[in-house]
């Protein structure tokens, strides 16, 4: 049996009537009054046995079926009365989401969930529910409540260390979903509005706190974790373009990875609206056998049709691992460990930033496969018309 107890005593019309949330707390998780309902519902549908202890007294709920228009439903009582929902009031919920609701509204009044046996003097307010679902969700909580410390604290978000997660917490609530894992777990404190089962109205605000939390930190690891997350996770995506006051930090990172692939893109442009000068690569001489070998790749591009002179592209270091070449900021960039491959990998890798840069096109990209192959075979024709001529 799960306890959800506080100290105060509950008025028995929040139970009774819709939308009435009064809480004792000066900054409430929740506030539309109907997640009591929900959660009570949402459990006795679930077939869990939910009783109230009120300053002593014991409150059963139960069930009444009651037919209407030929339908069936079953009405939820509290010690016999019929109130004014059926167990299809959350009908969504699972009884995790009730555990959720109820434990929120402990925090919110200051009080305390038990999962055994123990004295309720002192509490004015304590629902009791038996059943295996609460059980479960009440032995993974952590996994609905926040249960760690924040490492650095940003404005109106938390920042926390653990396993990558797909987990965003409001408020030490788990209310936000997301497509990719992240790095970092995120508690936003800033008030944002919630839907009726305590989940982020607007996942997109959600999100919007923490890229602003990630442009104004000062730590300089975390930053770097950030800006060059690896694409299999949600920060590689984030947009930080348009977010304002970006810390001295923050640039710098920008800046001393300018050069490197990994950068976020739109991190790499709101450094340059706001510090252009940081902007700087800084070329690599070559050996004469590479300056010949870069010739010679040239050569071969014109029959391509791509006309690429030795001032077109720069030849830099550290473009990151596996990365050949990439257009950045409108400057076709070659990484210097490409040079020791040959004039043909050279004119291979040109052709390709050339495309990105000329064409628009992308990396792997059907668009990119169709013009390669297109190029292919037009070379195709052509030496063999010449050759039978």
């Amino acid at each position: 049996m799960i306890s959800f107890c506080n100290a105060t005593t509950i008025d028995l019309d929040t139970i009774r009537l819709m939308g009435v949330s009064v809480k004792e707390s000066d900054n409430p998780i929740g506030y539309f009054g109907t997640g009591l309902k929900y959660a009570i519902a949402s459990l006795l549908r679930t077939g869990h046995k939910v009783s109230l202890v009120r300053d002593g007294e014991t409150i059963d709920f139960g069930l009444e079926e009651s037919n209407v228009r030929g339908s069936s439903f079953n009405v939820v009582t509290m010690a016999g009365e019929r109130l004014g929902f059926t167990t299809q009031l959350g009908r969504n919920w699972t009884p995790r989401m009730a555990f959720r609701e109820l434990h929120s509204n402990c925090l919110d009044e200051g009080g305390v969930t038990h999962n055994t046996p123990m004295d309720l003097d002192g509490f004015g307010t304590v629902f009791k529910v038996e059943g295996s679902g609460i059980e479960e969700a009440y032995e993974n909580r952590h996994e609905i409540f926040l249960s760690t410390d924040p490492f650095l604290v940003v404005g109106g978000v938390e920042f926390h260390n653990g396993p990558e997660t797909r987990v965003g917490f409001y408020r030490g609530v788990a209310a936000v979903n997301t497509e990719y894992p992240m790095m970092f777990g995120y508690n936003v404190t800033t008030p944002l509005s919630l839907t009726e089962d305590r989940t982020v109205e607007s996942p997109h605000r959600y999100l919007y706190e923490v890229r602003r939390a990630i442009v104004q930190c000062r730590d300089k690891d975390l930053l770097e974790k950030v800006l060059l997350a690896a694409s299999n996770y949600l920060e590689h995506t984030f947009n930080y373009e348009f977010l304002e006051n970006p810390s001295e930090e923050f640039l710098q990172v920008c800046a001393a990875h300018s050069t490197d692939l990994r950068l976020n893109n739109t991190a790499l442009k709101l450094m340059m609206e706001k510090r252009p000068s940081s902007y700087e690569v800084k070329e690599q001489k070559l050996s004469g056998l590479m300056e010949d070998d870069v010739e010679e790749a040239l050569g071969l591009l014109k029959h391509l049709g791509c006309h690429l002179e030795r001032e077109d592209f720069k030849v830099v270091e550290g473009l990151g691992i596996g990365v050949s070449g990439c257009v950045r900021n409108g400057e076709i960039l070659i990484d210097v460990k490409t040079m020791d491959r040959g004039s043909r990998y050279i004119a291979s890798t040109l052709y390709e930033e050339w495309l990105h840069k000329t064409q628009g096109l992308r990396d792997e990209s059907r668009a990119m496969q169709d013009m390669l192959l297109d190029r292919l075979f037009r070379f195709v024709a052509e030496y063999d018309r010449n050759g039978s001529e």
